[in-house]
């Protein structure tokens, strides 16, 4: 059983296990893969010339964007905790 991290979250403490981070990172990675498809699918429908011609005409990156950033941060959660871990582990 590994080492939990207590977050503290809007007044609440919650406490994250190695196995719901790892679930977290699961979950953020899928919605980047289908933000990713939405996006492709959007400047697909963009024709070359009015995409040179007008710049509001581009999708907004902003959910990609907040994803990545969110996935870094589970991804250095998980990093402390197994670092923990191999510490306690010793």
């Amino acid at each position: 059983m590994g080492v939990a991290i207590s977050q503290k979250n809007d007044g609440i403490m919650k406490t994250m296990t190695e196995e719901s981070l790892q679930r977290k990172l699961a979950r953020l990675e899928s919605a980047l893969d289908t933000e990713r498809a939405r996006l492709r699918k959007a400047c697909d429908k963009i024709p070359w010339g009015a995409g040179m011609r007008r710049t509001k005409c581009t999708p907004s990156f902003r959910r990609e964007n907040e994803l990545i950033e969110k996935i870094k941060v589970v991804k250095l959660q998980l990093s402390q905790m197994r670092t923990v871990n191999t510490l306690a582990g010793q």
